[in-house]
């Protein structure tokens, strides 16, 4: 039987194992992308990756005392902690955002949609530059290669009707779950109160409304950023794959939990 080196052995790691060593042991995100390019440190960078930074940017433009401080002070927060995990936050920062589609139903079923997987499906994805609403509508998508790469084409059906979408940036859960340790928040269904629905000309009693403790919609809303961030955890298992020492393993908590719990009740 041959036993590996050192030099070729890997650490077996969960992905979410691999965000909480990221953010709340080793605080990658508070260290920002000049920083690592003035300490000489490889990797790939996405542009706006010092957007979760937290601590104080380093000025390149000269070496006085302050920025030889300050330089010292980053190098004792990278000691130990690896390119690994700065390549790791890298691809958080690059994730691309996620839009759900509340159907508005007694089921609480959504649909989890980005960008290219709106193009892949015959759709397009549309934000307002104001006031953050995005629109889904059918369209008509054309792909044609040339010698810059390829050209996306994208023609909206007429009369295909505009639905709405929320926004979910996924890359702020993922650093709030690595903070904590625990995954995003999703309120449990429990209800308040069922209330008598009566009829304003007859003044008699003509149904009942049910309403609970965290609203349907709220509910759909954490349920759809969940499964964002799950999913996204899932992409990032496989983009690390390759990781030089570390074997990245995909999330062991399940996608949809509410779906057992549903079951379970």
């Amino acid at each position: 039987m041959r036993i590996p080196s050192r030099s070729t052995a890997r650490e077996s790691i969960g992905i979410e194992a691999l965000m909480v060593r990221a953010y709340r042991e080793k605080k990658i995100d508070r260290l920002g992308v000049d920083t690592r390019r003035m300490l000489g440190i490889r990797g790939p960078m996405a542009p706006g990756s010092n957007a979760l930074a937290r601590g104080e940017r380093v000025d390149t433009s000269g070496w006085g005392a302050s920025a030889a401080s300050q330089a010292r002070e980053v190098l004792a927060m990278l000691y130990g902690a690896g390119d690994a995990l700065l390549t790791a936050h890298d691809l958080v920062l690059s994730l691309d955002d996620y839009f759900c589609e509340d159907h508005n139903g007694e089921d609480l079923a959504f649909s989890l949609w980005t960008r290219e997987g709106a193009l892949e499906a015959g759709h397009f994805i549309a934000e307002e530059e104001r006031g953050g609403t995005a629109f889904i509508q059918a369209a008509k998508v054309t792909r044609e290669l040339g010698p810059d790469g390829e050209t996306v084409r994208v023609a909206p059906i007429e009369d295909a009707p505009l639905r709405r979408l929320s926004k979910i940036v996924v890359a702020p859960l993922i650093v709030v779950a690595g903070r904590s340790d625990m995954p995003p928040y999703v309120s449990p269904i429990e209800i308040d109160r069922v209330r008598a629905v009566w009829c304003r000309r007859t003044r008699r009693r003509i149904g009942t409304r049910t309403e609970y403790i965290t609203p349907l919609d709220v509910v759909v809303q954490e349920r759809a950023a969940y499964a964002a961030w799950h999913h996204a955890l899932t992409a990032l298992a496989e983009q690390l794959a390759d990781l030089p020492g570390l074997a990245i393993a995909p999330p062991c908590l399940p996608a949809r939990p509410w779906e057992a719990e549903a079951v379970a009740a």
